[in-house]
């Protein structure tokens, strides 16, 4: 994620480098792993074991864009919980690479994202849910629109509409 670093002590007793947030791989939202040569690497390692594989971040984002573009075609919503910092900046700039549409996101994701677009990352454009404009009817309808949300917003009208849209999971995500 925008801002993680590793930290390098050196000592006496040698060099040590301590880091919690990184991957190898490519991710157009934060600079790149750097390894740094030490004695001893303390990390944090949430899916550090050899169980998580994961998809190719292209693959992931063609099924988002499929999914996205079935439930345009079927005049749905498609709605794609993350965590708001970290994540749902990576969905954008992902998105970003094959689409100019405009995401609709949850008013706690505004910060993180103008955040990461002041440091340079590029994003698809986005507008807050409860700032859409009113829409036919004079109420809210996100047909055929992305929605990007926390997960602890699941449920709640604070989406801006009571009714169950359609939830993206991401097939193959985790194997075993």
């Amino acid at each position: 994620m925008l801002g993680s670093a590793q930290i390098r002590i050196e000592s006496n007793a040698g060099v040590w480098v301590v880091s919690g947030d990184y991957k190898r791989d490519a991710d157009p939202t934060c600079a790149p792993f750097e390894v740094v040569p030490c004695d001893t690497f303390i990390t944090e390692s949430t899916f550090g074991l050899p169980i998580y594989r994961w998809d190719p971040p292209a693959a992931v984002v063609g099924e988002i864009l499929a999914w996205w573009d079935q439930n345009r075609e079927d005049e749905r919503a498609s709605v794609l919980f993350c965590y708001t910092l970290g994540k749902a900046q990576r969905i954008l700039a992902e998105l970003a690479r094959v689409t100019d549409r405009t995401v609709y996101v949850h008013g706690m994701m505004l910060g993180t994202i103008d955040e990461y677009r002041q440091a340079g990352v590029d994003m698809l454009p986005v507008e807050s849910v409860i700032d859409a404009p009113a829409r036919s009817r004079g109420r809210k309808s996100f047909a055929g629109e992305l929605v990007l949300a926390p997960l602890s917003a699941r449920g709640t009208p604070k989406l801006g509409m009571r009714k169950r849209w359609p939830v993206w999971v991401p097939a193959g995500t985790l194997k075993t």
